[in-house]
């Protein structure tokens, strides 16, 4: 076989493979997007207990992502965008004496290891960032690429850090209002031109 021949086999056969790899990706994020409740989340991703999580249809999640919800609940509300390899875990491991970490079923965990994350709409979730159990982060939050998040976040504040601490608000108070206010006229008018059949 010639140089040419060969140069042209491995070309048909790159070309080919990447068809199957984009035809995989889409067929992936179609399939767990019905699951999730119409949400995005891009691939590659991670995800434990995918019945516990309900992505909005107008929210999308990062490629490189991990979502582990096998005992609460992950709830990600409208219009929220993520950057890449975010991390939302609702759980901690239960450790016992005399027994290995890895020997502890999710089973065998007190209730006490697990709580619901639910991330309100409008948010922005930077790059690398962790959400562990039990976070509630407020409407029209935003979080600083590679935060921790251990703790709730308010509405409308920006956030950073390890462990995450609010930064400062967006806008003050009449202007936050006046988005509120905005937002929810553009919710009342999406509403009314849903056809029911």
């Amino acid at each position: 076989m010639n140089l040419q021949l060969k140069i042209w086999a491995v070309t048909i056969c790159g070309n080919l493979l990447d068809k199957l790899r984009k035809a995989y990706i889409s067929w992936n994020n179609h399939r767990i997007s019905k699951i999730v409740g119409g949400g995005i989340i891009a691939y590659p991703f991670d995800i434990r207990g995918v019945e516990n999580i309900s992505v909005h249809p107008t929210s999308s999640i990062g490629s490189g992502s991990c979502l582990f919800a096998t005992r609460a609940k992950i709830v990600v509300k409208e219009h929220v965008i993520t950057g890449p390899r975010v991390t939302i875990i609702t759980g901690d491991h239960q450790y016992f004496p005399g027994r290995y970490l890895d020997s502890v079923k999710d089973g065998e965990k007190d209730a006490e290891y697990d709580a619901d994350v639910i991330i309100e709409r409008d948010v922005w979730i930077g790059a690398n960032v962790t959400i562990l159990k039990g976070v509630h982060i407020g409407q029209s939050a935003i979080i600083a690429a590679g935060a921790v998040v251990t703790r709730n976040i308010p509405d409308f504040a920006v956030a950073g850090g390890v462990p995450a601490k609010v930064i400062k608000y967006k806008w003050d108070e009449q202007t936050r209002q006046k988005h509120l206010n905005f937002l929810n006229e553009i919710e009342k008018i999406s509403n009314s031109q849903k056809v029911v059949l």
